[in-house]
């Protein structure tokens, strides 16, 4: 039954993954309020679920909608993505933070975290660091939500305004643009229903 299931689950997989596919021209051609309010939920889950990475999500995003539409959705979606997995690492703990991060992230980032604000500050503000992996740690760290808040969300504009700027310029030269968002959309949708199922296991 288990293997009958698994057979099922694949196929599936499979004919979502070709529709996605197929379809990927279309993904981004709905009225801009719902494409939006799709991207906007993208970019949440995937800095709540750490193992899911995100630049390239926000520069096909800006890509399609352009800098003025995708800066403000990249920033809220960032804004409330970190504030839960703050929230999550504060109230679950060291395990949370464990299961969803690298050892190797963990060590690096450690320093980071505890050490002058004004380096967490700069931390948020570059998109050159895993800033979901960051936001885990402080949530365990002795950092309060009301201290964290302001570094987060003033250093996050830094942030979603040169993601957006990069990807909305770039985005313009870049050869099968629709090709390349649909991979990236497979492979974050086999990513989140594998971390989801890695929980279950556990």
């Amino acid at each position: 039954m288990k293997k009958v299931s698994a057979i099922l689950f694949v196929a599936a997989l499979l004919v979502v993954a070709f529709q996605l596919v197929s379809q990927a021209e279309r993904i981004f051609e709905y009225s801009d309020e719902i494409g939006l309010v799709l991207f906007f939920g993208v970019i949440v889950t995937e800095v709540v679920l750490a193992p899911v990475p995100g630049g390239i999500i926000s520069f096909l995003g800006s890509a399609h909608f352009g800098f003025w539409s995708a800066w403000p959705v990249i920033y809220a979606g960032n804004l409330i993505g970190s504030s839960l997995a703050f929230a999550l690492a504060h109230r679950y703990g060291r395990p949370i933070v464990n299961r969803m991060t690298d050892e190797k992230s963990r060590d690096r980032y450690d320093d980071v975290v505890s050490g002058h604000r004004g380096r967490l500050w700069l931390v948020y503000m570059l998109p050159v660091f895993p800033i979901d992996v960051i936001s885990f740690m402080c949530g365990c760290s002795a950092l309060r939500y009301r201290q964290w808040l302001p570094i987060m969300a003033t250093g996050m504009l830094s942030y979603s305004f040169i993601v957006s700027s990069v990807g909305s310029y770039f985005g313009q030269f870049v050869p099968y643009l629709g090709g390349i968002t649909a991979v990236v959309s497979v492979s974050f949708i086999i990513a989140v229903l594998w971390f989801l199922a890695s929980l279950r296991s556990a």
